[in-house]
């Protein structure tokens, strides 16, 4: 499987398709159900081995290598095998990890974020599937509360929603997790928009911090992009919940998307 994956990969960069990218998810899928051992980052803790990860724009990823030639690991790590599914579940375990990162000291890695993960794989993230709260304030853990890559994103399925397909903006590409910029890269009447997506829990609303949007001007006349900054606000439907400001991760959410802000 490892040449397979490596040209998988190759052909998904060099000709970008529907095919290829159908290609590259149905390998994922069919390695993942024959729990088939990939190659991944370890590093020693204590008298055993743990799961290491890399990072890229600010977010964690956990590691996975398409063949052992691109197994390259940062110091104090080795690479090791283990079953996809297993280093799947790996990735779950952790909600502040984003998905699995492929060759990610590659100068072209492969980013598969949680949601899609949870697609290609078949295998479904525990965090992302519907619980039953019941009313009021049930007994929780803090493990049972959403973090704040899940909050960010939730605020980008809302904007996605209600703001780029209502808006007719055409979606390029999506970045998730908090400090990604932008978070989604859209076409409009010829012109190209950065968008920046905040998520505050209610009764808070999102407030861009003056030195940021300074940051994100820049960056969009560096490319010759328009910045639209996207605050979204949202609660639990319960109202308990949404009173004590609580977010239970597979809970019900209302959001509600404050329109896109032009910077400049």
């Amino acid at each position: 499987m490892d040449t397979t994956l490596t040209e998988l990969l190759k052909n998904m960069k060099d000709v970008p398709s529907p095919e290829n990218s159908k290609a590259f998810t149905d390998a994922i899928k069919e390695m993942t159900e024959d729990n088939t051992q990939v190659y991944t980052a370890v590093k020693q803790q204590g008298n055993g081995y743990a799961i290491d990860t890399a990072e890229h724009a600010g977010n964690v990823y956990v590691c996975m290598f398409s063949d052992s030639g691109m197994a390259k690991t940062r110091d104090g790590s080795r690479y090791a095998t283990i079953g996809l599914k297993d280093l799947i579940k790996s990735c779950y375990a952790n909600p502040h990890i984003m998905g699995i990162a492929i060759n990610p000291y590659d100068t072209n890695p492969v980013f598969i974020q949680r949601k899609d993960l949870a697609i290609a794989s078949g295998v479904e993230d525990p965090r992302m599937a519907k619980r039953d709260w019941g009313k009021g304030i049930p007994e929780y853990t803090e493990s049972d509360k959403m973090v704040a890559e899940e909050g960010i994103d939730f605020a980008m399925e809302i904007v996605a929603e209600y703001g780029l397909q209502p808006e007719g903006y055409e979606l390029v590409e999506s970045n998730n997790g908090l400090t990604a910029f932008p978070n989604f890269v859209v076409t409009k009447d010829k012109k190209m928009y950065f968008i920046a997506v905040d998520a505050a829990l209610a009764p808070n609303v999102p407030k861009l911090n003056p030195e940021v949007k300074e940051k994100l001007i820049q960056i969009g006349k560096e490319h010759g992009a328009t910045v639209l900054y996207a605050p979204v606000s949202f609660s639990s439907a319960d109202l308990e919940r949404a009173a004590a400001s609580l977010a239970l991760v597979g809970d019900e959410y209302i959001g509600q998307f404050m329109g896109f802000i032009e910077l400049s």
